[in-house]
């Protein structure tokens, strides 16, 4: 497998679902346990950022009223401020399984080290979201645009063109919805190569998704797979999630290590 050796260069890889399923479930052992106490220090974490969220509005509120507009727009910006400080924590989740694919050491406190280039990778999350939140408005937009003008140009509709109407409106709607999926999908390794290679925010989302389409209908299979596996593994009283959690995370990591080589000194 070849891989890049520069910033502005990725070169070919390639990969066997199965190959990176059974990996996956090969490093299961003996990090099940630094998994899952990442996931407690994960949810401490956004518990306590909620409980200060609630404590500051009420003070606030109780100088300018609960029903106020400055209690209003504080909340707003909180619950912003708090999703990409959250969503910017899971990357540390997905590099705790980078490390244990190149056989490093892992501990539950290391999702933290993600803030060493928290605003990189913040931009990184940043740029993902407003991609595809961009492409469903505008998808949704000239879908609106299109029935408007249809019916304003045409005036009354039968029953049969109302539903010919409704399903390719439907058809359309979906189109976009997997469009802008399948984008925010393709560029879902940015943010790590932002932390494990020190990269800018574009030049790695311009590799998270050159690297992506290489491959990208294996990639979406593993996924696929991958998620039945998890949703199985949750039937009998969840009890399978103890293992298929951390499979998650080590098949993300094995991924990142096929498609782009890891720095280990990060």
């Amino acid at each position: 497998m070849k891989r890049a050796s520069s910033k502005s260069s990725l070169l070919s890889y390639d990969f066997t679902i199965g190959g990176i399923l059974a990996e996956a479930w090969q490093r299961v052992k003996g990090a099940k346990a630094t998994y899952w106490g990442a996931l407690g220090l994960y949810f401490l974490v956004s518990m306590g950022v909620v409980i200060v969220g609630v404590s500051l509005s009420g003070v606030l509120g109780l100088f300018v009223g609960h029903e106020s507009e400055a209690v209003k727009l504080f909340n707003s910006l909180w619950f912003l401020l708090c999703y990409f400080a959250i969503l910017s924590l899971t990357v540390g989740f997905y590099y705790l399984g980078v490390r244990r694919a190149i056989d490093l050491p892992i501990r539950s406190k290391q999702i933290f080290n993600i803030y060493r280039r928290y605003w990189k990778v913040l931009g990184a999350l940043a740029a993902i979201v407003f991609i595809g939140f961009f492409v469903f408005f505008v998808g949704f937009f000239l879908i609106g645009v299109g029935q408007g003008a249809y019916v304003a140009y045409y005036g009354e509709m039968s029953g049969g063109m109302r539903l010919l109407l409704l399903l390719l409106s439907g058809v359309l709607s979906f189109a976009v919805i997997l469009l802008g999926y399948y984008l925010m999908l393709s560029f879902s390794f940015a943010p790590l190569l932002v932390y494990n290679k020190n990269w800018g925010v574009i030049q790695s989302l311009k590799a998270s998704f050159h690297a992506f389409n290489q491959h990208w209908f294996k990639i979406i299979v593993t996924y696929l797979v991958m998620i039945v596996i998890y949703l199985l593994s949750a039937l009998p009283l969840f009890i399978g999630v103890i293992w298929t959690f951390p499979m998650i995370l080590n098949l993300i990591g094995i991924l990142y290590r096929t498609m782009f080589g890891v720095e280990r000194d990060s």
